[in-house]
């Protein structure tokens, strides 16, 4: 099974990504091996700001960086997975639409010389529904929950 057939088993935005490991501890490029459908969807919505209006076209292989601010937390997530082979599962909150992503990054078992992958999903979740209900709440469910513990 290639790249791109594994992200598009995939319901949820998913996509390959390559980090290239530099000597020592350090990376190079990270790229967008193959991207399914809705992740694709994603990238396509934003407009280019170097473009006048337009919105990207996503093409393989692509640095994350045609298509997205460089962003460390991202890199740092990537670099876990494909080079440290760790599963990853962590949150990001886009400020400008307020909406929370799950995000789950886990190595995958291919390399090529000093390139390394890992899978990649960006799944919206609505985490301040959760937030909300405890503010809501008539039962103080977070001090039980310590007194339970304690």
């Amino acid at each position: 099974m290639g790249f791109q057939e594994f992200a598009d088993s995939f319901l949820s935005p998913v996509c390959v990504v390559s980090v290239e490991k530099k000597e020592g501890e350090g990376y190079g490029d990270i790229r967008f091996v193959a991207c399914n459908s809705k992740y694709i969807d994603m990238i396509e919505q934003r407009e280019d700001p170097d473009a006048l209006g337009e919105t990207y076209t996503f093409v393989k292989n692509s640095l994350y960086t045609d298509y997205f601010p460089y962003n460390l937390s991202f890199e740092e997530v990537c670099y876990k997975a494909a080079v440290l082979r760790k599963e990853i599962h962590t949150y990001a909150h886009i400020y400008n639409v307020d909406v929370w992503f799950d995000i789950y990054a886990m190595p995958l078992d291919h390399q090529d010389g000093n390139i390394f992958y890992c899978s990649y999903a960006a799944i919206p979740n609505n985490a301040d529904a959760i937030v909300d209900s405890f503010e809501y709440s008539n039962t103080p469910i977070l001090p039980m929950m310590f007194s339970r513990h304690a």
